[in-house]
């Protein structure tokens, strides 16, 4: 946790984890979004830019 957000690495990929972003929201009682560390620099560098 990193203030408000949540960050998870998957060593592994996200894809076979038991650890996805519903879960996460069931467990929380929230409602999220997940982002790709790639997503979020070119994100990032549009608004840089």
């Amino acid at each position: 946790m990193i203030g408000d957000d949540l960050h998870v690495r998957y060593r592994d990929g996200q894809a076979r984890s038991k650890f996805t972003s519903r879960w996460i929201e069931k467990q929380l009682d929230v409602v999220g979004t997940g982002r790709n560390l790639v997503t979020v620099e070119k994100v990032l560098a549009l608004l840089d830019g």
